[in-house]
């Protein structure tokens, strides 16, 4: 049967060296009727032998989706526009007030002699609030925490709460679980109460006013202490209005961090006694942090202080958000950031880590465990887990 076959081979060669024609008694019929069934058996008309042809490198399973193929991203894509803001909200004089007076306390005038102008912008969310959501964080440690405050229905006797964050680094007991989850409820009525001085503080605008004659001096402070505070709020219709910082305490940025901390402490009246518990983030938790994770390091083209994207990246690692799995490989495959390049190589390395704690596949390290160099790890994360076709929505 050997010879047999290896005549149809020579057969076909010889026809395609002489032009030969298309009909129905040329080469691709004479390799199919002078193979033998123990040929077939085998693969069928490979002049190799006896190999199984290897499947296409598009088949095979990839090391990168040991866990199955990526969930979809739950969160709601974000509309391409807001509804139109409603006319303003009449003032809350209240609220207004015991904010100027706090704003008044805590800045730190630049000029002898100068004044702090207190003003409030437009409020063109509906009444009641549908949603709020905060983060904060602070840079040593790196500890970021999320939380949501939402009620769907306008009729609920109380808000819902769910929170994500990573436990304390500060902690030596071993048994410290990988994340913390918030999980609770507040009365309608307690949520209502603090509203108005969280809108107040989110409209809320500082302006130095300096004397004239201008005076010589200038006093300035600073601080190695950051801080990341981040407050949005939504109505039903999804207007919002959201306000955040990501910096230094320092005078530069008081006018921009000093009335964050103030909603930020009206927030934390409604939530610090809520307890954190150490579990795994369920579904309802993982849509909140896929939400922020993506307005965060995708959406926004203003980037965040280095600490706060290491943060994100770490806890999407720890929270097991495999949807994330494409968002991560587009930042892998980023061009490299002009100027200085630290915080790009830090995103590079945070996505890397993320990404090998969630599929469980590392190619940080060769089979001896030495570190290869990031850029050859990046690409073979791009190509491998590329191969995992997208997941449906």
């Amino acid at each position: 049967m050997r010879h047999v076959r290896h005549a149809g081979v020579v057969l076909v060669l010889g026809i395609a060296a002489c032009g030969g024609s298309s009909d129905n008694t040329g080469g691709a019929n004479t390799v199919a009727t002078t193979a033998g069934p123990r040929d077939e058996a085998k693969g069928g008309g490979d002049v190799g032998g006896d190999e199984i042809p290897k499947a296409p490198e598009s088949q095979k399973p990839s090391r990168c989706a040991k866990g199955g193929p990526f969930p979809p991203v739950s969160a709601t894509p974000k509309p391409a526009t807001e509804p139109t803001p409603l006319a303003c909200r009449p003032k809350e004089p209240a609220a207004e007030s015991s904010i100027a007076t706090d704003m008044r306390a805590q800045f730190k005038p630049t000029r002898p002699g100068s004044t702090l102008d207190v003003s409030f912008g437009c409020d063109g969310l509906d009444q009641p609030l549908a949603k709020l959501v905060y983060e904060r964080g602070a840079g040593h440690g790196t500890r970021l925490e999320i939380v949501q405050i939402s009620r769907s229905d306008p009729a609920d006797a109380a808000y819902d709460v769910i929170g994500i964050r990573e436990p304390s680094r500060f902690s030596n007991n071993p048994k410290t679980p990988p994340l913390e989850v918030l999980r609770g409820k507040i009365p309608t009525d307690a949520v209502h109460a603090r509203m108005p001085f969280v809108r107040a503080a989110l409209r809320t605008t500082l302006r130095e006013v300096l004397p004239k004659p201008e005076p010589s001096g200038y006093s300035t402070f600073g601080s190695s202490s950051t801080v990341h505070v981040l407050v949005r709020i939504e109505d039903a219709a999804g207007r919002s209005i959201e306000k955040k910082y990501s910096d230094s305490i320092n005078s530069r940025g008081q006018n921009q961090y000093l009335p964050l901390l103030r909603a930020d402490a009206e927030v934390r009246q409604l939530v610090d006694k809520l307890p954190w518990q150490g579990e795994p983030a369920s579904e309802d938790v993982l849509r909140l942090f896929e939400e922020r994770f993506l307005a965060a390091m995708v959406e926004s083209a203003e980037p965040d202080a280095w600490w706060v994207r290491s943060a994100y990246l770490e806890l999407a690692g720890r929270a097991g958000a495999r949807s994330l799995v494409p968002s991560l490989l587009g930042m892998l495959g980023a061009p490299r950031s002009e100027g200085p390049s630290d915080g790009w190589q830090r995103d590079l390395e945070g996505a890397m880590a993320a990404l090998a704690a969630l599929t469980g596949w590392d190619p940080r390290k060769d089979e001896k465990g030495a570190a290869r160099p990031s850029d050859v790890a990046a690409r073979e994360f791009l190509a491998e887990c590329g191969k995992v076709p997208p997941a449906a929505r």
